[in-house]
């Protein structure tokens, strides 16, 4: 349960981060924590030029344009993608790209 409550109140500052980065300058780079209902994965740290996500947690975050997905030692970039935080799947499309995070020697 406490993690569910961490979970959403992570989801709901990251909404209010989010929409104020979305005022404060046309065309920045809006950031966004995620967590999964699973739990034991970890939060997900993500980035993208549109960041548009539902208010009832769980939901579907839409992440569009110059998008960094970092999470559980891998970095995904994207034009775009969605990120399930029922299930913690991600779904990307357009010059795809997956790398260790960090960086192996």
């Amino acid at each position: 349960m406490k993690l569910f409550i961490a979970g959403a109140v992570l989801s709901v500052i990251a909404i209010c981060v989010s929409n104020v980065a979305g005022q404060t300058a046309t065309g920045a780079i809006k950031h966004v924590v995620l967590v999964s209902t699973q739990g034991t994965r970890g939060p997900v740290f993500a980035s993208a030029l549109d960041v548009v996500k539902g208010v009832p947690y769980p939901s579907i975050a839409h992440l569009k344009g110059d998008v960094e997905i970092r999470a559980n030692g891998f970095v995904l970039n994207a034009e775009q993608a969605d990120y399930d935080e029922q299930t913690g799947e991600i779904k990307a499309s357009g010059n795809v790209s997956i790398r260790p995070y960090p960086p192996l020697p």
